[in-house]
């Protein structure tokens, strides 16, 4: 096989400062010279069965003036092997049945007509409306050998300026779509990327899990629309330039070659379009990393930016529609929970048997919220979890991802480690303050350790620091506040809470958490809040108990608003405003 370029290169984060300031780190993949770079490497990855399905196309690719033999018979093992196998063609269906009438049998759906129909356990359907039968009528008026599928029109592609100007002159929405001598005109919006997900999702497999394989100009949306796109060795040179693995061979023995590598050793790609943007350099250089088939470790002391760091790499990967597992043991990560597609998990109320259920539907995300749970109950659930996690990554390949906060405490275990986490077992996040207490079969299959360091304490780490460099990460979408459950419900340790100054008429009141504080300041006397606003103490209580640097700078600045002559009511909407906007709406 022919990769598009070398091996991945890692590399290790250097240091980092909390999230509200500059935080940097090291590299993965430093800018699009090293993305080429990452893109194509092939490892061997048995262990870690990632793909589930490979869609294929039909001419040329498993044909060339013939049906291959030889590509029919690795689909049909690759199908033994429990693979699902998609074809994905431009024909139009009653055709490719009629050349060849056993087709159906072969394969677990079919994607013709350029993805506009889809066959699929015995049923047939189209996918779009129809192109108007006025642009039919109209090239056949201008002499032009036109075949109707389901759903679109097929014709010779030199016959390509007719068909443009008639649909042109119909003021119709169509598209043009070349595959070597032939042209389709299709509905806008379809093409084979688009029917392929309708495939996979028919078939309950990600199209992350996915490996397409094509020959043609038609083929670019079907590699684009998998985890790893792949071009056989007779591919028109611009999908061959496009592709992430060119095969050495041809149409069906280059298929056959395919399978027998993913069987034997995986697929272990890194692909140019599904790459992490973490941040940026002091020079402008943007900072990626492979967002499939490696493990991360996220390192550093409290309250470095950890988790904020950790909640980034999960936006970005839901943007790109991968499907992740947080487990969440202080409640940092529930903001996530607002994405498209995500499911916040309240461990008091969901037991870890519901987590494959969650995912399993349409490979969803979830939040598991375990920071209400005693430290055992912790442990036991992100055992069960973890169990739970693994055995529906092995049925169906999702979740791609699983996050795993104060990873040392539910991990500590050895057999934990080594029954859900070492080998070749990947798409794990591990964070936390003590990397040295994770088993060391599971430190070894670490990909990239991202240790995060106080600016001071840099030259100490030289040594071992050697090939880090230094990056700003990009904000994030979500409000990130460390332990945000924590600070809102539960009850802070006795010394911690908030007592508000007694006003003549009862006994002092007190808070223990932002729920609470947000209650007592609401219905406190003017007198009460003119006390504490003078002494500064609001901001000094967030900073102090509730480690909110960013809100106790907020709730400073109101204070010496207050200070300045601001009436009483006002400083006390402007505060509990702070708290809204920081937090979100509380109970109560």
């Amino acid at each position: 096989m022919e990769s598009v370029a070398g091996p991945m290169q890692l590399a290790a984060i250097e240091h980092m400062t909390p999230p509200d300031v500059t935080i940097a780190g090291g590299q993965l993949v430093p800018g699009e010279r090293a993305l080429e770079a990452a893109s194509g490497t092939i490892a061997a990855h048995a262990a870690d069965r990632f793909f589930r399905a490979i869609a294929v196309d039909y001419d040329f690719t498993l044909t060339n003036g013939g049906v291959s033999t030889t590509g029919l018979a690795a689909v049909d093992q690759a199908r033994r092997d429990g693979l699902k196998v998609v074809l994905v063609t431009g024909r139009i269906l009653r055709e490719l049945r009629a050349e060849l009438p056993e087709v159906d049998s072969h394969f677990d759906a079919i994607v013709a007509e350029n993805g506009g129909v889809l066959a699929i356990a015995g049923s047939e359907r189209a996918l779009a409306q129809p192109v108007d039968v006025e642009l039919e009528q109209a090239l056949a008026a201008r002499g032009v050998p036109v075949r109707r599928g389901s759903v679109l029109l097929a014709c010779d592609a030199l016959h390509d300026r007719t068909v443009l100007e008639e649909s042109a002159r119909l003021g119709l929405e169509v598209q043009l779509v070349h595959n070597r001598a032939a042209l389709m005109v299709l509905p806008s919006g379809i093409s084979k990327g688009t029917g392929v997900h309708h495939a996979l999702g028919m078939l309950g497999v990600s199209f992350h899990n996915t490996i397409g394989v094509g020959d043609g100009e038609n083929d670019h949306s079907l590699l684009d629309g998998c985890e790893v796109g792949v071009a056989v060795a007779n591919a028109v040179e611009s999908l061959r330039r496009h592709a992430d693995l060119v095969l050495e061979a041809p149409d069906g023995e280059g298929i056959a070659q395919l399978f027998a590598q993913v069987r034997r050793n995986g697929l272990r790609l890194h692909p140019r379009r599904w790459q992490i943007e973490l941040g940026v350099t002091g020079s402008g250089e943007r900072i990626f990393l492979p967002a499939s088939q490696i493990n991360v470790l996220i390192s550093g002391e409290s309250g470095y930016g950890k988790s904020y760091l950790a909640g980034l790499i999960a936006e970005r990967l839901l943007d790109m529609r991968y499907s992740i597992c947080v487990l969440d043991p202080e409640g940092d990560h529930v903001a996530i929970g607002h994405e498209h597609g995500v499911m916040v998990v309240d461990a008091r109320e969901y037991s870890a048997a519901v987590l494959p259920a969650a995912l399993g539907h349409r490979f969803g995300s979830a939040i598991v919220d375990l920071s209400q749970l005693c430290a055992e109950d912790k442990r036991r659930y992100m055992h069960e979890a973890l169990a739970a996690l693994a055995k529906l990554r092995a049925e169906t390949g999702v979740p791609h991802w699983v996050f795993l906060d104060e990873a040392h405490d539910p991990i500590g275990a050895r057999d934990l480690a080594e029954t859900h986490l070492a080998g070749a077992q990947r798409g794990y996040c591990l964070v936390t303050y003590r990397p040295e207490a994770l088993p060391p079969t599971f430190r070894s299959a670490i990909d990239v350790e991202l240790s995060l360091v106080e600016r001071a304490g840099v030259a100490t780490h030289a040594d071992a620091m050697h090939s880090a460099r230094r990056f700003t990460v990009d904000v994030r979408r979500a409000v990130h506040v460390r332990h945000w459950h924590k600070y809102t419900h539960a009850q802070l340790p006795p010394l911690q809470r908030f007592v508000f100054r007694g006003d003549g008429r009862g006994a002092d009141r007190s808070a223990g958490n932002l729920e609470e504080f947000q209650r007592e300041l609401s219905r406190a006397a003017a007198a009460v809040v003119s006390h504490h606003v003078t002494q500064g103490d609001f901001s000094r209580w967030v900073a102090q108990s509730l480690q909110d640097t960013k809100l106790a700078n907020e709730l400073s600045d109101i204070e010496a608003v207050g200070r300045g002559g601001r009436d009483t009511h006002d400083v006390r909407a402007m505060i509990l405003a702070a708290i809204v906007r920081r937090y979100g709406a509380l109970p109560g």
